[in-house]
């Protein structure tokens, strides 16, 4: 009988350590699942910029200012923008990759 409640205590013990772990990792799945949104939300707002950056671009094609000295920089100042967005996409992707 003894060995039957040392038994029961045992398991009681276990079921309590295993229900204290799934807490923990239900946080951690919070956590990462709110840093899985926030980039999401970072890459989308990139992403408008990267549209609007794109539409400006095409606008500059369009209107042959590109071909001229001046707009030479504008057009460098625009793909040094799209450089950095796209770099910026890219470490929210390895981050959501790591986790």
């Amino acid at each position: 009988m003894q060995d039957v409640s040392n038994q029961i205590k045992e398991l009681i013990f276990q079921s309590s350590k295993l229900l204290e772990d799934y807490d923990v990792l239900k946080a951690k799945y919070n956590l990462l699942k709110e840093d899985y949104n926030n980039c999401k939300q970072t890459i989308s707002e990139k992403d408008q910029h990267i549209q609007k950056i794109e539409k400006e671009f095409h606008l500059l094609k369009l209107s042959k200012k590109v071909t001229s000295v001046d707009d030479r920089e504008d057009v460098d100042k625009l793909k040094k923008q799209l450089d950095m967005y796209i770099k910026e996409l890219d470490r929210c992707i390895q981050s959501i990759n790591a986790e």
